[in-house]
């Protein structure tokens, strides 16, 4: 690198150390989004699962979406669209339930959760949705396991059926004016039925309300899931994210600065995060390390030996 290249970046970073120093007794900064993965080289996830109600983040990878991965489930579901248009949709994928509770080892934790759904293009389930209207029902983990699939659009064909998030999908029938009771003709799913119109090809699926052919529950089929939220979003501390937002950035360091001063008081994990250069002290030395990792002088954090 030249002279001038690191001349030009130290001057960046004292730059940066100033606007920390003045922030410290405006406030606390608006962090940007600057998430810094382990290495470019590793796969990142399509669909990320975390939460206050879970004891692990799950992740899903491309990998993961093969039509031959022994954890998927074939469920049916009935469903309404709001031109009252019916369907009989057979899906492949994961059920969502066995899947926040990593089959049976306990992952999921007790109580009934509310539910986020998050996708590519910012919609929000069930949050308030295109148009000004509100999810119809409180989305948690009871309201998603008493859901009900109709086989033939009559109430004497319920069956309960578990949400999923699927892969695969094929329209079995379709009618806007159906004559209950119904009949279609089943197929083999295959793996040129994958949702490749959406990406990533993930979608949630859920039944109707019991006792309700009516139950518009498609136009709530969240296409293109990149994150599910189980309870509340938490804090995600590593070396240099002190304010768990997931990524590094200059409101990392002004944190760090406040809390040297005495302004905001840090808990443990994030004394632990900020100690970047592993001296057991929460101090200038770390701030600046934060700073200069954020211009690119620093490639990793922490950096042992550097205090």
């Amino acid at each position: 690198m030249s002279v001038k290249k690191i001349v030009k970046k130290i001057t960046r970073s004292i730059s940066l150390a100033a606007i920390c120093l003045f922030a410290i007794l405006l406030g606390p900064f608006a962090p940007g989004s600057n998430l810094r993965p382990a290495s470019a080289s590793e796969p990142q996830p399509l669909l990320v699962i975390t939460g206050t109600g879970l004891e692990q983040d799950i992740y899903l990878y491309e990998a993961d979406l093969a039509f031959n991965n022994p954890r998927m489930v074939e469920y049916y579901y009935s469903s309404n669209n709001n031109w009252d248009f019916k369907s009989i949709l057979k899906v492949r994928g994961f059920d969502l339930l066995e899947l926040l509770d990593q089959y049976g080892e306990g992952n999921l934790k007790e109580g009934d959760w509310p539910l986020t759904f998050i996708s590519r293009d910012g919609l929000v389930i069930p949050q308030l949705l295109p148009g000004g209207d509100y999810f119809p029902f409180p989305m948690t983990i009871s309201t998603l396991q008493e859901r009900y699939y109709y086989s033939d659009l009559t109430l004497a064909s319920e069956e309960r059926v578990d949400p999923m998030i699927g892969i695969y999908r094929a329209s079995l029938y379709n009618n806007n004016n159906p004559q209950p009771p119904v009949s279609w003709d089943d197929r083999e799913l295959t793996e040129g039925d994958m949702d490749n119109y959406n990406n990533p090809p993930l979608r949630l699926y859920f039944g109707q309300a019991r006792g309700n052919i009516e139950d518009r529950n498609q136009p709530f089929f969240n296409r293109e899931l990149i994150r599910i939220v189980v309870g509340a979003e938490r804090p995600h501390y590593f070396p240099g994210n002190v304010n768990g937002d997931q990524g590094i950035d200059v409101g990392d360091a002004i944190l760090v600065l406040r809390h040297i001063v005495g302004l905001v008081a840090l808990n443990a994990d994030q004394q632990e995060a900020a100690d970047v250069n592993l001296n057991g002290n929460v101090e200038v030395g770390d701030a600046i390390l934060i700073l200069r990792h954020i211009v690119g002088l620093v490639e990793t954090l922490p950096v042992s030996g550097s205090g």
